[in-house]
């Protein structure tokens, strides 16, 4: 019943994560546009070096994010992949061993 169980909860994640990729690349892509925006005011005149500097971060800071999603997403898809009795070996799949699958922690 756990396996079933741990199956259910990757697959939910799997879900979650990609929604949540979703909404970062759209934040991303507004910091992009902020960022293009501050560089022709801060050319014009209109905003200082450290107000440019500033939005250069928060793109930093969501592309940062966006990073850390797909990182987080690829460990839930080798956890997924463990936990439906998958290996890492270049061999087709053969039955189950009796082994326990150790779970991939993203860093």
């Amino acid at each position: 019943m756990s396996a079933f169980r741990e199956v259910e909860i990757t697959l939910t994640n799997e879900g979650l994560l990609g929604e949540r990729l979703a909404y970062q690349q759209a934040a991303e892509k507004d910091r992009i546009e902020a960022v293009r925006i501050g560089r022709i005011k801060y050319e014009a005149g209109v905003i200082d070096m450290l107000s440019l500097l500033q939005l250069q971060t928060a793109q930093i800071q969501i592309e940062m994010e966006v990073v850390q999603t797909l990182n987080s997403q690829l460990a839930n898809r080798i956890n997924l992949h463990l936990d439906l009795a998958g290996g890492f070996d270049a061999s087709p799949a053969a039955a189950p061993t009796n082994t326990t699958a150790v779970k991939f922690q993203a860093p």
